[in-house]
């Protein structure tokens, strides 16, 4: 994601008076002013918008056919500006909007801001000039909701474009996956179950972890399937096997045997006709102790109850509140180095899915998103470290070396809540 610092000259005129180059960025000083208000007119908007505003202005904006239209009225509530910034012919374009009485403005800035604005002469005009600081400084990134070109704006479209525009974290359009999407996603689903299912049918005490590697390649084989880790980044197996401490990424070995008491994990994802699902469960080999077992169950409760708190239109971070509030109850620490991810298209798309942290935080849920949770919970701290001794750097192990335990589901966000696409 591109960002930018634009620095502004905010200059009071009644016309367009200069245009200037800021790095990437260019700006104008100003529009056409009449009356206490300002109008904008239709500007070519490509995919350049607001990110912060002064205070103290109100505005609405209405996207039609890839064209910005600020509302007709703009009335000056306060101090401040209005920025809109707008990419036209590969250029960024800023425009202020100040109010029209110098005497006015001049008032109300001397007022609020005494050493911010100075009054100057230009060819024999006046003009309220705000000297470069800390409050001229303004951060725009690049807009992420489009709208479709040459299509009226949805109801979709409105609300994600409102959203954004009040400093929310919206999707990109490309993540709202297609019907034709979610369908081949689905069907990878189905063999990321059936997977999963084979090993649960023949783990068992005595079993080295490159036999359940084996199990899960074979039936990529048999279902037309491809495992997404074999080769991913130097990853050398088709699926992960984590015994205890092992927090995710454990290499299957011929040397790593199942014991009785053992805990692990197998994280499998699954790619069909290009199409990634992504799932992953705990299996207990022979009895445990009750501390495992409580920190296995705590940990499927914790994927369950995180996946009641995604709700469409609610935020990423109501999953990860909801998730950490449930962990914490019972000592345990919720990993943070590591994350739930997008997928679907892609092996790892937006967002990142944390499983800690805020409600109403990190990017809107939006129905049609596809998305893992996968929280990884520990015994005790949430620290973790890569194992020096695994070669490959992949084997991540809690701080303390107490156990850990992770469930994970690929989830479609609909208009009613998540649909497990990994059954």
């Amino acid at each position: 994601m591109k960002k930018a610092v634009l620095f502004l000259l905010l200059m009071l005129t009644t016309s367009i008076t200069a245009i200037a180059q800021t790095g990437d960025f260019y700006y104008i000083d100003a529009l056409k002013i009449f009356n206490g208000e300002a109008q904008l007119r239709s500007i070519a908007d490509k995919g350049y918008t607001l990110l912060t505003e002064a205070e103290g202005f109100t505005h609405d904006i209405y996207y039609t056919k890839g064209d910005v239209h600020i509302a007709d009225n703009l009335q000056w509530y306060g101090t401040g500006s209005l920025v809109i910034v707008n990419q036209k012919g590969g250029k960024v374009v800023a425009m202020d909007v100040l109010y029209s009485d110098p005497n006015s403005i001049g008032t109300i800035c001397q007022r609020t801001m005494p050493s911010a604005w100075h009054r100057s002469t230009l060819n024999g005009e006046e003009h309220w000039n705000r000297n470069l600081n800390a409050l001229d400084t303004m951060i725009f990134k690049k807009k992420r909701w489009h709208c479709l070109p040459g299509q009226k704006p949805t109801e979709l479209d409105l609300k994600m474009m409102d959203l954004e525009k009040r400093g929310k974290l919206v999707p990109t359009r490309q993540l709202i996956k297609t019907p034709e999407q979610i369908e081949g996603i689905r069907k990878s689903g189905v063999v990321n179950t059936g997977c999963l299912d084979a090993v649960a049918a023949q783990i068992h005490e005595g079993m080295n972890t490159q036999e359940i590697d084996d199990i899960c390649m074979q039936y990529c084989k048999d279902h037309n399937a491809v495992p997404a880790c074999l080769n991913y980044e130097g990853y050398p197996k088709s699926v992960c096997t984590s015994i205890n401490e092992v927090v995710c990424h454990g290499i299957p070995k011929p040397e790593d045997v199942l014991k009785e008491g053992d805990i692990v994990n197998v994280d499998m994802t699954t790619i069909v006709d290009g199409y990634y699902a992504d799932a992953s469960r705990m299996f207990v080999i022979g009895k445990t102790t009750p501390e495992k077992e409580q920190l296995v169950r705590v940990a499927k409760e914790c994927l369950e109850v995180g996946a009641e708190a995604a709700k469409p239109f609610g935020y990423v971070g109501d999953i990860g509140q909801a998730v950490q509030k449930h962990a914490e109850k019972y000592g345990y620490g919720v990993v943070r180095d590591l994350c739930g991810h997008g997928v679907g298209v892609e092996f790892h798309e937006e967002p990142e899915v944390l499983h800690y942290g805020h409600r109403g935080t990190g990017m809107v849920l939006v129905p049609g998103m596809v998305f893992t949770i996968e929280p990884m919970i520990n015994m005790g701290t949430w620290k973790v470290f890569i194992d020096a001794d695994d070669p490959y750097g992949w084997e991540v192990i809690t701080g303390d070396e107490k156990p850990s335990a992770q469930w994970e589901h690929t989830f479609l966000m609909t208009d009613h809540g998540v649909e497990i696409l990994t059954y």
